[in-house]
């Protein structure tokens, strides 16, 4: 039901990594169980950060298509390992048996712990423990992934009682039957994987699920040194206790059985480098090779372990918070973990080298367009400076955006110390440096100032790091902030209730897409947001309350912008008012025009078109925008304010509508070109956008079926309004 694709990203942590691309094929886009459970497996995954899970960086969607971003792992799955081995005779070493399962068990006992931000524990369960899900690395990793039919007490989408989910052959006895499960359902599944490693057989697997349940519930389970000799006795334990159907005499918890395989490895004198050696060495062919193109075997050099001689920062060696942190970061390169060098380095008053280090992660970040993430991992340093010398800084990051990779490397020869990237350039090796340079989407807002007017506004901001469960933005409520999220994931709902598309749609900040929905209990969700992205837009520009909840999946770090400090900049310095206008067209206008009856027809990027050539024009209380009879080719979009519609019948007003904020006028008339068939007056003052007939023609003309419907659309916005007029004068004469 998805496709898989290997994607090149240079803006996950602000190094360049390869990840994986899960799209949800597109006839089952429009399926909500299973967009629901989809975006389930995102939700508990993205809250998990372990060595032995495959990570999830992020998750949304694109025009109606929904996707993860998640880690790659280059190696093999389980399976190739098992079936590797049954082509070539042989058992896998018991030692490697204890690795791998031992790795699984780490993973599992890291989701079974997980807590909400109130401390209450979310109840994960796998339910899907099998060698398809267990992914080994070249580098000696054992990761699980697959969090797809997990259970959790956050989740959207219910199972029914009763209900089975899982591989059967893989099924505890009380979940093979439907039962309640916890922890140690997971833990049978490790006992069962580790008894086939052990073994080269299947434990349970039959020809048909019913029989296979049967095993699972009654057949004997011989020990695995009955079918391999040579199997420690030790291993034996494990998995007979593993296997209990008695929870009480199974293990308790997925730690307890790892403490004991680890304690199996140590006796066998196994790591996980020699693991790494054991995978590396195996002889595959083309039947039994895990997709390495020739079948040839080695770790590739673009993943290798970054030699411990190229981190040289002062005071590594005496402390074993930044030794722990570095490490981490020659793992898994990102550039936070950088910015925790830094804060340790304050911590240990390194002043020079944490602002080395500082300018070192945001300057990157800034080079490849990332704004809002270079400011927020340069705020430690605001402290560490004085305030000409911090703006300066921020002046300097904006000119790295999208600038040539030489400009970058003199920005970090100016640093007091090199050795962070040092680090960096160890671990980020660059196949294309061509593509460092490219931008294909500038940071909104931000990616339009001018240096010294980004400064100014860095200047008024400030950095919330905020708990993971916190809200930042609740539904109703006034606001007149705007946030960049620079680090973390948020998720977006409102209340059921609340259906209209325009409140649904307004903190969208992704304008390729249509607003998720997933409705759980008193709650719908509405979409995700990942670094980079900007929310609580709609209320900053238009003044109305907020109309969605924002809460944190994970710690998070925001930037926010409060209206007063923006609004002070705008009267000073009129430069920001055409980035800010920009800003509005496309976080806020495009939106509106999407939901608009006869704009809807047209394309994402046509409205946006469309909407970019438009002209902002400012209105008195009481002004006549548009006067019945008149013939003109514009268009009218509200930005602020409020208009009235009325129609002169008989010498007569008659009231037909009042529009504000995010709603259109006049298209009938203006593409048609005929007289205008009302008045529009101004209520108070107002701001409207005003877009041209001929820009309208430029895109009809392209593709005649898009103008068959727009004409289709105006015909039935016609009737509409007929209808209303018809009802005001029944009202009228009535009265």
């Amino acid at each position: 039901m998805a496709e898989i694709f290997i994607a090149r990203s240079a803006s996950l942590g602000g190094v360049t990594r390869q990840c994986v691309i899960k799209r949800i094929l597109p006839e089952f886009s429009a399926d909500r169980q299973f967009v629901s459970m989809f975006i389930d497996e995102a939700r508990i995954t993205i809250g998990l950060d372990h060595d032995n899970i495959v990570r999830l960086f992020d998750f949304g969607q694109v025009s109606g298509t929904y996707y993860m971003a998640m880690e790659y792992v280059d190696g093999l799955d389980l399976v190739d390992l098992l079936r590797t081995h049954k082509k070539l005779g042989r058992s896998v070493p018991p030692e490697v048996c204890a690795h791998v399962v031992r790795g699984l068990c780490r993973g599992l006992h890291h989701a079974h712990i997980q807590c909400d931000y109130r401390g209450t524990p979310l109840g994960i369960v796998h339910r899907d423990v099998s060698p398809h899900n267990v992914f080994l690395s070249w580098q000696g990793h054992v990761k699980l992934g697959d969090f797809g039919i997990a259970s959790a007490r956050n989740k959207i989408t219910v199972t029914q009682a009763g209900t089975v989910k899982g591989k059967f052959a893989y099924m505890s006895p009380e979940q093979s039957t439907g039962g309640i499960i916890d922890a140690r359902a997971d833990v049978w599944a490790a006992g069962v994987v580790l008894w086939e490693m052990l073994t080269r057989q299947r434990l349970f697997m039959s020809d048909n699920p019913v029989a296979t349940i049967g095993n699972v519930c009654n057949q004997p389970i011989p020990l695995p040194s009955e079918k391999t000799p040579g199997v420690p006795a030790a291993l034996d334990r494990i998995v007979l206790r593993a296997l209990e159907r008695d929870l009480d005499a199974r293990y308790p918890t997925a730690e307890a059985m790892a403490e004991d395989l680890a304690a199996v490895e140590a006796e066998l004198d196994f790591s996980r480098d020699k693991f790494a050696d054991f995978l590396g060495e195996l002889e595959w062919n083309d039947e039994t090779s895990p997709g390495r193109g020739t079948g040839s075997v080695g770790k590739p050099d673009a993943f290798a372990p970054v030699p411990s001689a190229v981190h040289r920062q002062p005071g590594i060696k005496s402390d074993a918070v930044i030794q722990e942190l570095t490490e981490r970061f020659r793992r898994a390169p990102d550039l936070w973990t950088l910015v925790e060098i830094a804060e340790r380095h304050v911590a240990l008053s390194n002043v020079n080298t944490a602002i080395a280090a500082f300018r070192t992660a945001a300057g990157v970040f800034a080079h490849r367009g990332l704004l809002v993430q270079a400011i927020c991992a340069f705020e430690g340093a605001r402290d560490l400076l004085s305030t000409d010398a911090f703006l300066l800084d921020i002046e300097k990051l904006a000119e790295l955006c999208g600038t040539e990779r030489r400009r970058l490397e003199a920005h970090i020869a100016g640093l007091s110390d090199h050795s962070f990237w040092d680090l960096i350039c160890a671990v980020d090796k660059q196949r294309e440096p061509q593509a460092e340079t490219s931008i294909r989407h500038p940071a909104p807002l931000f990616g339009r100032l001018r240096p010294r007017d980004l400064a100014k506004l860095v200047h008024s901001m400030r950095v919330l790091k905020v708990k993971a469960g916190s809200t930042l933005i609740r539904e109703g409520e006034p606001g007149n902030s705007l946030y960049a999220l620079g680090r973390g994931h948020l998720v977006v709902h409102c209340r059921p209730s609340r259906r209209d598309p325009e409140t649904m749609s307004s903190i969208d900040t992704n304008v390729n897409a249509r607003p998720l929905e997933f409705q759980q209990r008193d709650r719908i969700y509405l979409s995700a947001l990942a670094d980079g992205d900007f929310f609580g837009e709609f209320s900053f520009l238009t003044g109305r309350p907020r109309s969605a909840t924002v809460e944190a999946m994970t710690p998070c770090w925001v930037l926010e912008i409060d209206e007063v400090a923006a609004d002070t900049i705008l009267r000073r310095d009129p430069a920001f008012t055409e980035p800010l206008l920009d800003f509005y067209k496309e976080r806020v206008g495009e939106l509106m025009m999407a939901k608009n009856t006869v704009f809807s027809v047209l394309s994402q990027q046509d409205r946006r078109e469309l909407l970019m050539r438009s002209v902002l024009r400012r209105y008195r209380d009481e002004d006549l925008v548009v006067v019945q009879g008149d013939v003109s080719e514009e268009m009218y979009f509200i930005k602020h304010g409020e208009v009235e519609v009325f129609r002169e019948d008989s010498g007569l007003p008659v009231f037909i509508n009042k529009l504000r904020e995010g709603e259109f006028f006049g298209e009938m008339a203006a593409v048609h070109g005929t007289p205008r068939s009302a008045s529009v007056r101004a209520m108070g003052d107002i701001e409207l956008f005003c877009m041209r007939r001929e820009d309208l023609e430029v895109i009809l003309s392209r593709e005649p079926r898009i103008r068959e419907m727009f004409e289709a659309a105006i015909d039935e916005r016609a009737n509409e309004t007929v209808s209303r007029l018809r009802e005001s004068r029944m009202v009228f004469e009535g009265t």
